[in-house]
């Protein structure tokens, strides 16, 4: 990504940082992952899944610094959907509904 691009989509606007506003209740940790999806969108056309691993580490540190967070916690990040899995817990270890199926529903 050449210097002019990551200025381009990596400079959050006025809009970007209205709606990350800690004020609604958002830590560090949401507010970049969500000002690098933002910041992401125009640039590649979508919204990666993992942002963490997407977006360059240039331009993650670029919309760190304007937050004033340290660019490390956007690996803490995690989007609706996406279920940490690490060595105490299992993704067959979870209820089915977080799995991504319907749980089963009693009758009315």
């Amino acid at each position: 990504m050449s210097a002019d691009e990551l200025i381009r989509y990596f400079t959050p606007t006025s809009a970007d940082m209205a709606f990350v506003d800690p004020g609604k209740g958002r830590g560090p940790v949401d507010r970049l992952g969500m000002l690098v999806q933002l910041c992401t969108l125009p640039g590649l056309g979508f919204v990666p899944d993992d942002v963490a691993s997407a977006a360059p580490p240039a331009a993650v540190a670029r919309v760190a610094e304007r937050l004033g967070v340290a660019p490390a916690v956007l690996r803490l990040y995690r989007t609706p959907g996406q279920i940490p899995v690490g060595p105490s817990i299992q993704k067959e270890d979870l209820p089915s509904a977080e799995q991504g199926r319907e749980p089963a529903r009693a009758a009315p």
